[in-house]
Protein backbone atom coordinates (compact mmCIF):
# COMPACT_ATOMS: atom_id res chain seq x y z
CA UNK A 1 0.00 0.00 0.00
CA UNK A 2 2.90 2.31 0.76
CA UNK A 3 4.46 1.62 -2.65
CA UNK A 4 1.17 2.47 -4.33
CA UNK A 5 0.93 5.76 -2.49
CA UNK A 6 4.49 6.70 -3.55
CA UNK A 7 3.69 5.89 -7.17
CA UNK A 8 0.53 8.06 -7.07
CA UNK A 9 2.46 11.06 -5.70
CA UNK A 10 5.09 10.85 -8.54
CA UNK A 11 2.35 10.50 -11.30
CA UNK A 12 1.76 13.63 -13.49
CA UNK A 13 -1.55 14.05 -15.47
CA UNK A 14 -1.11 14.77 -19.25
CA UNK A 15 -1.98 18.34 -20.31
CA UNK A 16 -4.98 18.84 -22.51
CA UNK A 17 -4.46 19.60 -26.22
CA UNK A 18 -5.82 23.16 -25.88
CA UNK A 19 -3.29 24.02 -23.19
CA UNK A 20 -0.46 22.76 -25.36
CA UNK A 21 -1.63 24.85 -28.31
CA UNK A 22 -1.88 27.97 -26.13
CA UNK A 23 1.72 27.50 -25.00
CA UNK A 24 2.91 27.10 -28.58
CA UNK A 25 1.12 30.31 -29.66
CA UNK A 26 2.69 32.30 -26.82
CA UNK A 27 6.17 31.11 -27.75
CA UNK A 28 5.58 31.94 -31.42
CA UNK A 29 4.38 35.47 -30.55
CA UNK A 30 7.52 36.11 -28.52
CA UNK A 31 9.73 34.98 -31.39
CA UNK A 32 7.91 37.23 -33.83
CA UNK A 33 8.20 40.26 -31.55
CA UNK A 34 11.94 39.65 -31.29
CA UNK A 35 12.40 39.44 -35.06
CA UNK A 36 11.04 43.01 -35.49
CA UNK A 37 8.16 45.10 -36.69
CA UNK A 38 9.21 44.88 -40.40
CA UNK A 39 7.89 41.42 -40.82
CA UNK A 40 4.63 42.42 -39.07
CA UNK A 41 3.95 45.10 -41.70
CA UNK A 42 4.53 42.57 -44.50
CA UNK A 43 2.13 40.14 -42.91
CA UNK A 44 -0.53 42.87 -42.57
CA UNK A 45 -0.16 43.76 -46.27
CA UNK A 46 -0.60 40.13 -47.24
CA UNK A 47 -3.73 39.93 -45.12
CA UNK A 48 -5.14 43.07 -46.80
CA UNK A 49 -4.46 41.68 -50.26
CA UNK A 50 -6.21 38.48 -49.36
CA UNK A 51 -9.23 40.45 -48.15
CA UNK A 52 -9.29 42.70 -51.22
CA UNK A 53 -9.30 39.79 -53.67
CA UNK A 54 -12.91 38.95 -54.59
CA UNK A 55 -13.97 35.43 -53.99
CA UNK A 56 -14.66 33.49 -57.16
CA UNK A 57 -18.21 32.27 -57.37
CA UNK A 58 -18.73 28.69 -58.25
CA UNK A 59 -20.50 28.57 -61.58
CA UNK A 60 -21.89 25.44 -63.05
CA UNK A 61 -20.55 24.72 -66.49
CA UNK A 62 -23.30 25.11 -69.11
CA UNK A 63 -24.58 21.96 -70.72
CA UNK A 64 -23.36 21.35 -74.27
CA UNK A 65 -25.83 22.87 -76.73
CA UNK A 66 -27.39 20.38 -79.10
CA UNK A 67 -28.65 21.76 -82.40
CA UNK A 68 -31.87 20.15 -83.56
CA UNK A 69 -34.05 20.61 -86.59
CA UNK A 70 -37.69 21.67 -86.46
CA UNK A 71 -38.78 18.14 -87.32
CA UNK A 72 -36.75 16.68 -84.43
CA UNK A 73 -38.32 19.19 -82.00
CA UNK A 74 -41.84 18.27 -83.09
CA UNK A 75 -41.09 14.52 -82.75
CA UNK A 76 -39.61 15.12 -79.26
CA UNK A 77 -42.76 16.95 -78.09
CA UNK A 78 -45.01 14.18 -79.37
CA UNK A 79 -42.96 11.44 -77.68
CA UNK A 80 -42.86 13.38 -74.38
CA UNK A 81 -46.65 13.73 -74.54
CA UNK A 82 -47.04 9.97 -74.98
CA UNK A 83 -44.62 9.24 -72.10
CA UNK A 84 -46.53 11.69 -69.86
CA UNK A 85 -49.80 9.84 -70.54
CA UNK A 86 -48.16 6.61 -69.34
CA UNK A 87 -46.13 7.99 -66.38
CA UNK A 88 -46.53 11.62 -65.27
CA UNK A 89 -43.64 11.34 -62.74
CA UNK A 90 -40.74 9.43 -64.37
CA UNK A 91 -37.63 8.53 -62.32
CA UNK A 92 -34.23 10.15 -62.82
CA UNK A 93 -32.62 7.24 -64.76
CA UNK A 94 -35.68 7.14 -67.04
CA UNK A 95 -35.35 10.90 -67.63
CA UNK A 96 -31.69 10.43 -68.59
CA UNK A 97 -32.58 7.72 -71.09
CA UNK A 98 -35.33 9.92 -72.62
CA UNK A 99 -32.93 12.88 -72.87
CA UNK A 100 -30.29 10.75 -74.66
CA UNK A 101 -32.82 9.43 -77.18
CA UNK A 102 -34.44 12.83 -77.89
CA UNK A 103 -31.12 14.76 -78.00
CA UNK A 104 -32.02 17.06 -75.09
CA UNK A 105 -31.22 17.50 -71.37
CA UNK A 106 -32.85 16.00 -68.27
CA UNK A 107 -33.72 19.52 -67.13
CA UNK A 108 -35.87 20.09 -70.24
CA UNK A 109 -37.63 16.74 -69.71
CA UNK A 110 -38.49 17.60 -66.09
CA UNK A 111 -39.65 21.07 -67.16
CA UNK A 112 -42.07 19.57 -69.67
CA UNK A 113 -43.46 17.16 -67.05
CA UNK A 114 -43.96 19.99 -64.52
CA UNK A 115 -45.68 22.13 -67.15
CA UNK A 116 -48.13 19.36 -68.07
CA UNK A 117 -48.92 18.59 -64.41
CA UNK A 118 -49.62 22.28 -63.64
CA UNK A 119 -51.74 22.60 -66.77
CA UNK A 120 -53.97 19.68 -65.75
CA UNK A 121 -54.18 20.90 -62.18
CA UNK A 122 -55.22 24.46 -63.16
CA UNK A 123 -57.40 23.57 -66.15
CA UNK A 124 -60.60 25.68 -66.06
CA UNK A 125 -59.50 27.30 -62.81
CA UNK A 126 -57.79 30.41 -64.22
CA UNK A 127 -58.44 32.72 -67.18
CA UNK A 128 -56.14 34.93 -69.27
CA UNK A 129 -56.42 38.73 -69.11
CA UNK A 130 -58.90 39.75 -71.83
CA UNK A 131 -60.33 43.14 -72.83
CA UNK A 132 -63.12 43.13 -70.24
CA UNK A 133 -60.76 42.25 -67.38
CA UNK A 134 -58.18 44.84 -68.54
CA UNK A 135 -60.87 47.57 -68.44
CA UNK A 136 -61.70 46.62 -64.82
CA UNK A 137 -58.01 46.60 -63.91
CA UNK A 138 -57.51 50.04 -65.47
CA UNK A 139 -60.34 51.46 -63.33
CA UNK A 140 -58.70 49.93 -60.24
CA UNK A 141 -55.32 51.29 -61.33
CA UNK A 142 -56.73 54.85 -61.43
CA UNK A 143 -57.90 54.44 -57.83
CA UNK A 144 -54.67 52.83 -56.54
CA UNK A 145 -51.65 52.11 -58.81
CA UNK A 146 -49.77 50.23 -56.00
CA UNK A 147 -52.21 47.76 -54.37
CA UNK A 148 -51.17 45.48 -51.53
CA UNK A 149 -50.79 41.71 -51.90
CA UNK A 150 -54.07 41.14 -50.05
CA UNK A 151 -55.87 43.46 -52.45
CA UNK A 152 -54.22 41.70 -55.43
CA UNK A 153 -55.43 38.33 -54.10
CA UNK A 154 -58.99 39.71 -53.90
CA UNK A 155 -58.77 40.99 -57.49
CA UNK A 156 -57.37 37.65 -58.68
CA UNK A 157 -60.15 35.65 -56.98
CA UNK A 158 -62.86 37.96 -58.34
CA UNK A 159 -61.63 37.72 -61.96
CA UNK A 160 -60.35 34.07 -61.91
CA UNK A 161 -56.74 35.13 -62.40
CA UNK A 162 -53.43 34.06 -60.93
CA UNK A 163 -51.81 36.35 -58.37
CA UNK A 164 -48.71 36.54 -60.56
CA UNK A 165 -50.77 37.68 -63.56
CA UNK A 166 -52.35 40.53 -61.56
CA UNK A 167 -49.03 41.71 -60.11
CA UNK A 168 -47.39 41.57 -63.57
CA UNK A 169 -50.23 43.62 -65.08
CA UNK A 170 -49.88 46.38 -62.48
CA UNK A 171 -46.08 46.38 -62.78
CA UNK A 172 -46.20 46.66 -66.59
CA UNK A 173 -48.80 49.44 -66.42
CA UNK A 174 -46.61 51.51 -64.10
CA UNK A 175 -43.60 50.90 -66.32
CA UNK A 176 -45.56 51.97 -69.43
CA UNK A 177 -46.36 55.33 -67.87
CA UNK A 178 -42.76 55.87 -66.75
CA UNK A 179 -41.01 54.72 -69.96
CA UNK A 180 -43.36 55.16 -72.96
CA UNK A 181 -40.45 55.20 -75.46
CA UNK A 182 -39.22 51.79 -74.31
CA UNK A 183 -42.68 50.24 -74.72
CA UNK A 184 -43.12 51.82 -78.16
CA UNK A 185 -39.86 50.21 -79.28
CA UNK A 186 -40.98 46.86 -77.85
CA UNK A 187 -44.34 47.09 -79.63
CA UNK A 188 -42.65 47.98 -82.92
CA UNK A 189 -40.30 45.04 -82.51
CA UNK A 190 -43.24 42.76 -81.74
CA UNK A 191 -45.14 43.97 -84.81
CA UNK A 192 -42.08 43.45 -86.99
CA UNK A 193 -41.55 39.90 -85.71
CA UNK A 194 -45.22 39.03 -86.17
CA UNK A 195 -45.17 40.38 -89.71
CA UNK A 196 -42.02 38.40 -90.51
CA UNK A 197 -43.54 35.23 -89.06
CA UNK A 198 -46.70 35.79 -91.10
CA UNK A 199 -44.63 36.21 -94.28
CA UNK A 200 -42.68 33.03 -93.51
CA UNK A 201 -45.82 30.96 -92.97
CA UNK A 202 -47.39 32.41 -96.10
CA UNK A 203 -44.31 31.53 -98.19
CA UNK A 204 -44.17 28.04 -96.64
CA UNK A 205 -47.85 27.44 -97.44
CA UNK A 206 -47.39 28.63 -101.04
CA UNK A 207 -44.39 26.33 -101.58
CA UNK A 208 -46.16 23.29 -100.12
CA UNK A 209 -49.49 24.08 -101.79
CA UNK A 210 -51.39 24.60 -98.52
CA UNK A 211 -54.48 26.79 -99.15
CA UNK A 212 -55.13 29.77 -96.81
CA UNK A 213 -57.66 29.48 -94.01
CA UNK A 214 -61.20 30.37 -95.07
CA UNK A 215 -63.41 32.13 -92.51
CA UNK A 216 -67.07 31.13 -92.81
CA UNK A 217 -69.69 33.48 -91.38
CA UNK A 218 -73.02 32.36 -89.97
CA UNK A 219 -76.25 33.37 -91.67
CA UNK A 220 -77.11 35.60 -88.69
CA UNK A 221 -73.75 37.38 -88.98
CA UNK A 222 -74.17 37.86 -92.74
CA UNK A 223 -77.71 39.23 -92.37
CA UNK A 224 -76.59 41.59 -89.60
CA UNK A 225 -73.69 42.97 -91.68
CA UNK A 226 -75.86 43.34 -94.79
CA UNK A 227 -78.42 45.28 -92.76
CA UNK A 228 -75.68 47.59 -91.47
CA UNK A 229 -74.43 48.05 -95.06
CA UNK A 230 -77.90 49.22 -96.12
CA UNK A 231 -77.77 51.88 -93.37
CA UNK A 232 -74.10 52.90 -93.80
CA UNK A 233 -72.53 52.41 -97.22
CA UNK A 234 -69.06 53.61 -96.10
CA UNK A 235 -68.63 52.81 -92.37
CA UNK A 236 -65.66 53.91 -90.26
CA UNK A 237 -63.28 51.58 -88.42
CA UNK A 238 -64.87 52.41 -85.06
CA UNK A 239 -68.32 51.49 -86.36
CA UNK A 240 -66.97 48.19 -87.70
CA UNK A 241 -65.37 47.38 -84.34
CA UNK A 242 -68.63 48.08 -82.48
CA UNK A 243 -70.61 45.90 -84.91
CA UNK A 244 -68.02 43.14 -84.62
CA UNK A 245 -68.35 43.06 -80.82
CA UNK A 246 -72.09 42.41 -81.16
CA UNK A 247 -71.61 39.38 -83.48
CA UNK A 248 -68.26 38.07 -82.09
CA UNK A 249 -66.09 39.23 -85.01
CA UNK A 250 -63.17 41.59 -85.40
CA UNK A 251 -63.46 45.04 -86.98
CA UNK A 252 -61.31 44.03 -89.98
CA UNK A 253 -63.55 41.04 -90.75
CA UNK A 254 -66.65 43.26 -90.75
CA UNK A 255 -64.93 45.93 -92.83
CA UNK A 256 -63.71 43.44 -95.45
CA UNK A 257 -67.16 41.80 -95.72
CA UNK A 258 -68.90 45.17 -96.25
CA UNK A 259 -66.21 46.18 -98.77
CA UNK A 260 -66.84 42.99 -100.74
CA UNK A 261 -70.62 43.52 -100.65
CA UNK A 262 -70.14 47.09 -101.88
CA UNK A 263 -67.97 45.91 -104.80
CA UNK A 264 -70.42 43.20 -105.85
CA UNK A 265 -73.36 45.59 -105.63
CA UNK A 266 -72.05 47.37 -108.74
CA UNK A 267 -73.48 46.00 -111.99
CA UNK A 268 -71.23 43.60 -113.95
CA UNK A 269 -68.52 43.17 -111.28
CA UNK A 270 -69.56 39.67 -110.19
CA UNK A 271 -69.68 38.45 -113.79
CA UNK A 272 -66.18 39.79 -114.51
CA UNK A 273 -64.79 38.13 -111.37
CA UNK A 274 -66.34 34.78 -112.26
CA UNK A 275 -64.98 35.04 -115.81
CA UNK A 276 -61.42 35.68 -114.54
CA UNK A 277 -61.77 32.81 -112.08
CA UNK A 278 -62.77 30.42 -114.86
CA UNK A 279 -59.84 31.53 -117.01
CA UNK A 280 -57.42 30.97 -114.14
CA UNK A 281 -58.83 27.52 -113.46
CA UNK A 282 -58.25 26.60 -117.11
CA UNK A 283 -54.58 27.65 -116.75
CA UNK A 284 -54.53 31.15 -118.24
CA UNK A 285 -51.77 33.47 -116.90
CA UNK A 286 -52.73 36.19 -114.43
CA UNK A 287 -53.19 39.57 -116.11
CA UNK A 288 -51.10 42.56 -115.00
CA UNK A 289 -52.97 45.78 -115.71
CA UNK A 290 -50.89 48.82 -116.65
CA UNK A 291 -51.78 52.14 -118.25
CA UNK A 292 -50.00 51.61 -121.58
CA UNK A 293 -51.85 52.25 -124.89
CA UNK A 294 -52.34 49.17 -127.00
CA UNK A 295 -49.94 48.62 -129.87
CA UNK A 296 -47.37 51.18 -128.63
CA UNK A 297 -44.26 49.98 -126.77
CA UNK A 298 -42.79 52.54 -124.32
CA UNK A 299 -40.11 54.87 -125.70
CA UNK A 300 -36.54 54.79 -124.44
CA UNK A 301 -35.13 57.58 -122.26
CA UNK A 302 -33.20 59.11 -125.16
CA UNK A 303 -36.34 59.30 -127.29
CA UNK A 304 -38.57 60.53 -124.45
CA UNK A 305 -36.21 63.23 -123.06
CA UNK A 306 -36.79 65.92 -125.78
CA UNK A 307 -40.58 65.46 -125.53
CA UNK A 308 -40.47 65.87 -121.72
CA UNK A 309 -38.24 68.97 -122.00
CA UNK A 310 -40.60 70.55 -124.54
CA UNK A 311 -43.56 70.09 -122.15
CA UNK A 312 -41.56 71.46 -119.19
CA UNK A 313 -40.56 74.57 -121.18
CA UNK A 314 -44.24 75.39 -121.64
CA UNK A 315 -45.11 74.56 -118.00
CA UNK A 316 -42.14 74.21 -115.56
CA UNK A 317 -44.47 72.99 -112.76
CA UNK A 318 -45.95 70.17 -114.84
CA UNK A 319 -47.13 67.09 -112.93
CA UNK A 320 -48.46 64.06 -114.80
CA UNK A 321 -52.04 63.10 -113.96
CA UNK A 322 -54.36 60.36 -115.18
CA UNK A 323 -54.71 60.43 -119.02
CA UNK A 324 -52.14 63.24 -119.13
CA UNK A 325 -50.18 64.71 -122.02
CA UNK A 326 -46.91 62.78 -121.70
CA UNK A 327 -48.47 59.33 -121.11
CA UNK A 328 -50.03 59.41 -124.58
CA UNK A 329 -46.76 60.58 -126.22
CA UNK A 330 -43.99 58.53 -124.59
CA UNK A 331 -46.21 55.63 -123.33
CA UNK A 332 -44.75 55.55 -119.80
CA UNK A 333 -46.83 55.01 -116.65
CA UNK A 334 -47.66 58.04 -114.51
CA UNK A 335 -45.37 57.23 -111.55
CA UNK A 336 -42.35 56.75 -113.86
CA UNK A 337 -42.84 60.13 -115.55
CA UNK A 338 -43.17 62.04 -112.27
CA UNK A 339 -40.15 60.29 -110.71
CA UNK A 340 -38.03 60.95 -113.79
CA UNK A 341 -38.92 64.66 -113.76
CA UNK A 342 -38.32 64.95 -110.02
CA UNK A 343 -34.94 63.18 -109.96
CA UNK A 344 -33.40 64.12 -113.31
CA UNK A 345 -34.92 67.40 -114.51
CA UNK A 346 -35.78 69.30 -111.33
CA UNK A 347 -33.68 72.44 -111.00
CA UNK A 348 -31.95 72.97 -107.69
CA UNK A 349 -31.12 76.51 -106.49
CA UNK A 350 -27.57 77.86 -106.72
CA UNK A 351 -25.66 79.38 -103.79
CA UNK A 352 -26.96 82.88 -104.57
CA UNK A 353 -30.53 81.64 -104.87
CA UNK A 354 -30.13 79.74 -101.58
CA UNK A 355 -29.06 82.92 -99.77
CA UNK A 356 -31.96 84.80 -101.35
CA UNK A 357 -34.41 82.14 -100.15
CA UNK A 358 -32.96 82.26 -96.62
CA UNK A 359 -33.44 86.04 -96.53
CA UNK A 360 -37.02 85.61 -97.68
CA UNK A 361 -37.55 82.96 -95.00
CA UNK A 362 -36.43 85.36 -92.29
CA UNK A 363 -39.11 87.81 -93.50
CA UNK A 364 -41.93 85.32 -94.22
CA UNK A 365 -41.78 81.80 -92.73
CA UNK A 366 -44.96 80.63 -94.48
CA UNK A 367 -45.16 81.33 -98.19
CA UNK A 368 -48.32 81.92 -100.20
CA UNK A 369 -48.94 80.67 -103.74
CA UNK A 370 -48.67 84.12 -105.32
CA UNK A 371 -45.38 84.80 -103.49
CA UNK A 372 -44.04 81.39 -104.61
CA UNK A 373 -44.94 82.19 -108.23
CA UNK A 374 -43.06 85.50 -108.06
CA UNK A 375 -40.00 83.76 -106.60
CA UNK A 376 -40.10 81.02 -109.25
CA UNK A 377 -40.09 83.66 -112.00
CA UNK A 378 -37.16 85.57 -110.50
CA UNK A 379 -35.05 82.54 -109.53
CA UNK A 380 -36.09 80.13 -112.31
CA UNK A 381 -37.10 77.34 -109.87
CA UNK A 382 -40.37 75.40 -109.79
CA UNK A 383 -43.12 76.49 -107.38
CA UNK A 384 -43.32 73.00 -105.86
CA UNK A 385 -39.60 73.06 -104.99
CA UNK A 386 -39.89 76.51 -103.32
CA UNK A 387 -42.86 75.50 -101.18
CA UNK A 388 -41.16 72.27 -100.11
CA UNK A 389 -37.97 74.21 -99.28
CA UNK A 390 -39.89 76.59 -97.02
CA UNK A 391 -41.67 73.76 -95.17
CA UNK A 392 -38.40 71.82 -94.58
CA UNK A 393 -36.65 75.00 -93.43
CA UNK A 394 -39.44 75.65 -90.94
CA UNK A 395 -39.20 72.08 -89.62
CA UNK A 396 -35.40 72.28 -89.28
CA UNK A 397 -35.51 75.54 -87.33
CA UNK A 398 -38.08 74.04 -84.96
CA UNK A 399 -36.01 70.87 -84.46
CA UNK A 400 -32.91 72.95 -83.72
CA UNK A 401 -34.88 75.11 -81.27
CA UNK A 402 -36.18 72.02 -79.42
CA UNK A 403 -33.00 69.91 -79.45
CA UNK A 404 -30.64 72.69 -78.38
CA UNK A 405 -33.25 74.17 -75.98
CA UNK A 406 -32.83 77.66 -77.41
CA UNK A 407 -34.61 80.80 -76.25
CA UNK A 408 -37.69 82.18 -78.00
CA UNK A 409 -35.76 85.21 -79.31
CA UNK A 410 -33.70 82.90 -81.58
CA UNK A 411 -36.83 82.05 -83.61
CA UNK A 412 -37.99 84.27 -86.51
CA UNK A 413 -40.71 86.84 -85.83
CA UNK A 414 -43.76 84.99 -87.13
CA UNK A 415 -42.72 81.65 -85.62
CA UNK A 416 -42.06 83.38 -82.27
CA UNK A 417 -45.68 84.62 -82.07
CA UNK A 418 -46.98 81.15 -82.95
CA UNK A 419 -44.66 79.47 -80.42
CA UNK A 420 -45.82 81.74 -77.58
CA UNK A 421 -49.43 80.80 -78.33
CA UNK A 422 -48.52 77.10 -78.57
CA UNK A 423 -46.83 77.11 -75.16
CA UNK A 424 -50.07 78.46 -73.66
CA UNK A 425 -52.24 75.81 -75.33
CA UNK A 426 -51.16 73.18 -77.88
CA UNK A 427 -54.60 73.19 -79.54
CA UNK A 428 -56.43 76.02 -81.32
CA UNK A 429 -59.99 76.09 -80.01
CA UNK A 430 -61.44 79.09 -81.85
CA UNK A 431 -61.05 80.74 -85.22
CA UNK A 432 -60.52 84.15 -83.62
CA UNK A 433 -57.27 82.93 -82.03
CA UNK A 434 -56.00 81.58 -85.37
CA UNK A 435 -56.80 84.83 -87.20
CA UNK A 436 -55.15 86.88 -84.47
CA UNK A 437 -51.92 84.85 -84.66
CA UNK A 438 -51.44 85.10 -88.42
CA UNK A 439 -54.16 83.30 -90.35
CA UNK A 440 -56.10 80.06 -90.04
CA UNK A 441 -54.02 77.94 -92.44
CA UNK A 442 -50.66 79.17 -91.12
CA UNK A 443 -51.60 78.66 -87.46
CA UNK A 444 -53.14 75.21 -87.96
CA UNK A 445 -50.15 74.02 -90.03
CA UNK A 446 -47.63 75.25 -87.46
CA UNK A 447 -49.52 73.67 -84.52
CA UNK A 448 -49.81 70.36 -86.40
CA UNK A 449 -46.05 70.30 -87.11
CA UNK A 450 -45.23 71.27 -83.51
CA UNK A 451 -47.43 68.49 -82.06
CA UNK A 452 -45.78 65.95 -84.36
CA UNK A 453 -42.30 66.95 -83.13
CA UNK A 454 -43.44 66.76 -79.48
CA UNK A 455 -44.89 63.30 -80.11
CA UNK A 456 -41.52 62.12 -81.47
CA UNK A 457 -39.82 63.37 -78.31
CA UNK A 458 -42.21 61.36 -76.08
CA UNK A 459 -44.31 64.23 -74.77
CA UNK A 460 -48.01 63.82 -74.03
CA UNK A 461 -49.82 65.62 -76.83
CA UNK A 462 -53.37 64.98 -78.14
CA UNK A 463 -53.64 62.85 -81.26
CA UNK A 464 -54.70 64.54 -84.51
CA UNK A 465 -58.01 62.67 -84.56
CA UNK A 466 -58.84 64.11 -81.07
CA UNK A 467 -57.97 67.72 -82.01
CA UNK A 468 -61.13 69.86 -82.48
CA UNK A 469 -61.62 71.03 -86.05
CA UNK A 470 -61.52 74.78 -86.65
CA UNK A 471 -63.05 76.01 -89.88
CA UNK A 472 -63.60 79.38 -91.43
CA UNK A 473 -67.08 80.76 -91.20
CA UNK A 474 -68.78 80.80 -94.50
CA UNK A 475 -69.29 84.27 -95.87
CA UNK A 476 -72.82 85.32 -96.63
CA UNK A 477 -73.77 84.48 -100.17
CA UNK A 478 -73.72 87.20 -102.79
CA UNK A 479 -77.15 88.67 -103.52
CA UNK A 480 -78.83 87.34 -106.64
CA UNK A 481 -79.43 89.53 -109.67
CA UNK A 482 -83.07 90.03 -108.77
CA UNK A 483 -82.15 91.12 -105.23
CA UNK A 484 -79.46 93.42 -106.61
CA UNK A 485 -81.95 95.09 -108.95
CA UNK A 486 -84.53 95.53 -106.18
CA UNK A 487 -81.84 97.01 -103.89
CA UNK A 488 -80.72 99.41 -106.60
CA UNK A 489 -84.32 100.43 -107.30
CA UNK A 490 -85.01 101.02 -103.63
CA UNK A 491 -81.82 103.07 -103.31
CA UNK A 492 -82.79 105.08 -106.42
CA UNK A 493 -86.25 105.74 -104.98
CA UNK A 494 -84.79 106.90 -101.70
CA UNK A 495 -82.35 109.18 -103.53
CA UNK A 496 -85.17 110.64 -105.61
CA UNK A 497 -87.38 111.23 -102.58
CA UNK A 498 -84.66 112.99 -100.61
CA UNK A 499 -82.91 114.64 -103.59
CA UNK A 500 -83.73 117.82 -105.51
CA UNK A 501 -85.92 117.98 -108.59
CA UNK A 502 -82.98 119.01 -110.82
CA UNK A 503 -81.17 115.71 -110.17
CA UNK A 504 -84.19 113.70 -111.28
CA UNK A 505 -84.41 115.62 -114.55
CA UNK A 506 -80.73 114.91 -115.25
CA UNK A 507 -81.22 111.19 -114.70
CA UNK A 508 -84.13 111.10 -117.14
CA UNK A 509 -82.08 112.92 -119.79
CA UNK A 510 -79.22 110.45 -119.32
CA UNK A 511 -81.57 107.49 -119.80
CA UNK A 512 -82.98 109.00 -122.99
CA UNK A 513 -79.57 109.75 -124.39
CA UNK A 514 -78.35 106.18 -123.64
CA UNK A 515 -81.28 104.41 -125.30
CA UNK A 516 -81.58 106.80 -128.22
CA UNK A 517 -77.85 106.52 -129.11
CA UNK A 518 -76.74 104.66 -132.24
CA UNK A 519 -74.70 102.13 -130.21
CA UNK A 520 -77.79 100.70 -128.49
CA UNK A 521 -79.70 98.04 -130.36
CA UNK A 522 -83.17 96.58 -129.76
CA UNK A 523 -81.70 93.07 -129.67
CA UNK A 524 -79.63 94.11 -126.65
CA UNK A 525 -82.79 95.15 -124.87
CA UNK A 526 -84.29 91.70 -125.44
CA UNK A 527 -81.20 90.03 -123.98
CA UNK A 528 -81.39 92.19 -120.86
CA UNK A 529 -85.06 91.24 -120.46
CA UNK A 530 -84.11 87.55 -120.64
CA UNK A 531 -81.42 87.88 -117.95
CA UNK A 532 -83.34 89.97 -115.46
CA UNK A 533 -86.77 88.59 -116.39
CA UNK A 534 -88.40 91.99 -116.34
CA UNK A 535 -91.64 92.80 -118.08
CA UNK A 536 -91.30 94.51 -121.49
CA UNK A 537 -92.25 98.16 -121.70
CA UNK A 538 -95.57 98.96 -123.41
CA UNK A 539 -94.91 100.92 -126.59
CA UNK A 540 -97.24 103.89 -127.20
CA UNK A 541 -99.79 103.42 -129.97
CA UNK A 542 -99.53 105.55 -133.13
CA UNK A 543 -101.88 108.45 -133.15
Amino acid sequence: MEEDSDADSNYEEPLAKKKKLIKKRKTLKKELEEEGSGEEEDSQKLKKKKLEKPKKKRVRAPAPRIERTEHQKKVALKTLEKIYQQTDTPSLPLKREIAEVLLTTTRNVSRFMNYRRNKERNQGKYVKVNKEISKKLEELFKINPNPTTERKKEIAEANKLKLQAVSNWFMNKRDRLKNPEKWEELNERKRFLMKRQHMKTKAHNQLNGIPPKVIFFDEDQKNYMRARFQEFNLPTTKQCELWGQEINLTGTQVYNFIKKVREFSRPGVREQRNKRKRERQKGAPKKHYRFVPKGHPPLSEEEALPIIKRVLEENPDYVETKNGVLMNQIYWPKYKINNYIRHNLQQEPSAKNGKFLEEEFQKHQSISLSHAKDLSKTLGISIEYIRNWFSTQKRRTLEKYLDEKQELDRLPAQMKILEIEYLKNNVINSIEVAERIGGVKIALGYFRMRRKLDRKRGKKVPEEKDVPKVRKRRQSKKPSKKQAITQEESSDDSDESYGDSDDSDDSDDSEKSFTDSDEWDSDDDDEVDKVFKREPKEEPEDE
